[in-house]
């Protein structure tokens, strides 16, 4: 009976609320936790510095994989002009050869309809820190070729987690590369690009062979193919075949048309239809704010003058064409009976006294 009466008494101080108060010791548990491995971390990275002659060895050593070498290099077209450089594949493998390095996304918050993260990377032996801010929107653009696309909102946690690793990986690969020197960039190229003019021990002539099928799947032929690299496919080279490996990439994952490397009408005439939608997208968020009346003209500083007289009490300069001359006195003339009395007025001029007769006439009167 005493064990019964233990366990229903625990069981009611489980069941109990948990306040805020309860909630602070964890926080500050966490924090703390934190904080230790932070300098856990910095401690190690001191007392095991890199060596960077081990890290270019061991960088080399990496890239002579053929299944990364294919994958080191990105071939897109931006801004009317292809351009090449380290991939995010590359650029992951660069930071874990340097050591000391500590790089990711974390997440910051999240809502119902977009995610905050932080995207980062942190040479933990040098102190030096690279970071951006990015706010994922959950929804992605649907539509058919040539139509007006249209937002499509994403609620599956899977989907919104591999939307967040899309946009960020570009991200990623930039901070990674403000951390890792440029040079041991480019030499990594470049033993990426011999990795693949080599092909691993397979025949030139069967690995070209295996190109020209993988691009029939995308819908590129031959003929098109040797259209692009100006000679025929029996004469291709290892170099061609790095960039047409990068090509081949840049249209399966989606990050190009094919019409942008290859003599593709349909594909042109896409992105001339997307063009003009771009711009009708743009006059017709600029027509209502064209429509809207152009606020009242108001007389220039009128209102802060006033303020200004009011809290100052000096009154202002009147203008030229606002003196008006005040109106002349009317007076009343007075009569032959007697004097009218004046207006009383403050700058009231009185009339001339008529003359009084004669004396003569008043004794002629008396006789």
């Amino acid at each position: 009976m005493e064990n019964t009466h233990e366990q229903i008494s625990e069981n009611e101080e489980l069941s109990l609320p948990i306040t805020v108060e309860d909630r602070l010791p964890a926080f500050a548990v966490e924090q703390a936790r934190a904080v230790q491995e932070v300098q856990g971390k910095m401690v190690i990275a001191k007392k095991f510095p890199r060596d960077e002659t081990a890290v270019h060895v061991r960088l080399m050593k990496a890239c002579e994989r053929l299944a990364l070498a294919e994958q080191a290099v990105y071939r897109l077209p931006i801004s009317g002009k292809v351009q090449e450089g380290p991939s995010i594949r590359l650029a992951e493998v660069a930071a874990r050869s340097w050591g000391n390095c500590d790089f990711g996304i974390r997440e910051i918050s999240r809502s119902s309809t977009r995610t905050v993260c932080l995207v980062f990377c942190w040479d933990l032996e040098t102190n030096t820190r690279s970071e951006v801010e990015i706010t994922v929107d959950h929804w992605i653009e649907v539509g058919k070729k040539g139509e007006i696309k249209r937002k499509k909102p994403i609620t599956d946690p899977v989907e919104i987690d591999r939307l967040i690793a899309n946009r960020a990986a570009r991200k990623l690969r930039n901070v990674i590369l403000d951390i890792i020197p440029g040079d041991f960039i480019e030499d990594a190229i470049k033993q990426c690009r011999k990795t693949v003019a080599a092909g691993g021990g397979v025949p030139l002539a069967d690995r070209v062979r295996a190109m020209v099928a993988k691009f029939s799947d995308v819908g590129v032929n031959q003929e098109m193919l040797e259209e692009k690299l100006k000679h025929q496919i029996d004469l291709t080279t290892g170099e061609e075949i790095v960039d047409l490996i990068a090509i081949y990439k840049a249209i399966v994952d989606k990050a190009a048309k094919r019409g942008e490397y290859f003599n593709f009408p349909e594909d042109q005439e896409d992105a001339e239809a997307e063009s003009v939608i771009s711009k009708i997208k743009a006059s017709a968020q600029a027509a209502p704010a064209a429509k809207e009346p152009p606020p009242p003209v108001e007389k220039a500083q009128a209102a802060p003058v006033v303020q200004e007289e009011a809290a100052n009490d000096v009154p202002a300069p009147a203008e030229v064409s606002d003196i008006v001359p005040p109106p002349e006195p009317e007076f009343e003339m007075p009569t032959t009976d007697g004097m009218s009395e004046p207006p009383i007025e403050a700058e009231f001029v009185p009339p001339r006294r008529t003359a009084k007769p004669p004396k003569e006439t008043r004794r002629g009167s008396r006789v």
